[in-house]
């Protein structure tokens, strides 16, 4: 399960698929695929070749390439069927005229591509309620700081500040600022300022022992002007994604993700949760995976061969 502190890697729309725990018509159907691709003689020559590490590697490989493969295939032609059938006018499909599985597939579909390779940092977690809090740490959107930028992280909490404070913020973080867009809900509400520092006035720890911290804008500031602290010893989020069943029962709750394999819990290491994502040699979504090894690290190889902007 999910855990406060912890990563929400998003998975691909093939190990969503696969991964996911709550069956339905796809996962029958991809299983069903699967059984002709004789994937039982592949997990059986995985566990004789468990005791060599690369050769394990190799094989949990080959293994994910197999099901990852058949799954794409059944998406693509489903998919094709779909936008071949006629039931698509003037460029529009009308949801209403497809029935429930194709449904279904469709909207997995659109919701894996509005949330590719997010990595999200879990700020709240409550499992009585369903409710859940989330934050996108691999969408940065500025570098740094300026007067609008600066308008946009506080929306109207500039009365909680002394005057002047947008200024003094723009003055902190104008040169250099990890600025990201923490999700879709909340954007007209004020920034998440997100960090490591533990004694910071004003900061709140996410929860006991995860030493993430939120808040302490004024130190924060007061910090980097005085060469305390580096500006990227500091993340701001604007906007969050928020998992409410009663307020939004489309989105659902958050394990649910998590059972229909949208979604890898992952627990890590502070710093991984900090880490600037600027510029960075490999994606985090790629780094984080292959950190974990296993099918995971699969993954992540067979989605790099996608990406001819970072061969």
């Amino acid at each position: 399960d999910a855990e406060v502190g912890g990563l929400l890697c998003r998975m691909p729309i093939e190990a969503e698929l696969y991964l996911g725990k709550s069956g339905g018509h796809w996962k029958d159907k991809l299983d069903l695929m699967l059984s002709i691709e004789s994937m039982d003689g592949r997990r059986r020559k995985e566990e004789v070749l468990d005791g060599d590490t690369e050769i394990t590697e190799a094989a949990t490989l080959a293994q994910v390439d197999t099901w990852f493969a058949v799954a794409d295939r059944m998406i693509s032609r489903e998919l094709a069927a779909i936008t071949e059938s006629g039931k698509i006018q003037n460029g529009i499909l009308d949801p209403n005229d497809l029935g429930e599985n194709e449904r279904i597939l469709l909207d997995k579909y659109m919701a894996y591509q509005s949330s590719w390779q997010e990595v999200c940092l879990v700020t709240s977690h409550n499992l009585e309620t369903g409710c859940s809090e989330a934050l996108i740490i691999n969408r940065p959107i500025s570098k740094s700081i300026n007067k609008q930028i600066a308008t946009l992280l506080l929306k109207g909490e500039g009365d909680l500040f002394p005057h002047g404070f947008d200024d003094k913020l723009v003055q902190a973080f104008g040169v250099e600022a990890g600025v990201y867009l923490g999700g879709p809900d909340q954007q007209d509400q004020p920034a998440l300022l997100i960090h490591g520092i533990t004694d910071l006035p004003g900061a709140r720890e996410l929860t006991p022992g995860t030493e993430l911290y939120q808040g302490g804008w004024e130190a924060a500031v007061e910090g980097v002007l005085n060469g305390t602290y580096q500006p990227l010893d500091f993340r701001f989020f604007l906007g969050r994604q928020r998992y409410d069943p009663v307020q939004n029962p489309k989105r659902g709750n958050l394990l649910t993700k998590v059972q229909d394999g949208a979604y890898q819990p992952i627990a890590c290491a502070r710093s991984l949760a900090l880490k600037q994502c600027l510029g960075l040699p490999k994606p985090l979504w790629h780094e984080v995976l292959e950190l974990c090894g296993g099918e995971l690290k699969a993954l992540s190889s067979i989605e790099l061969r996608k990406r001819v902007d970072l061969r």
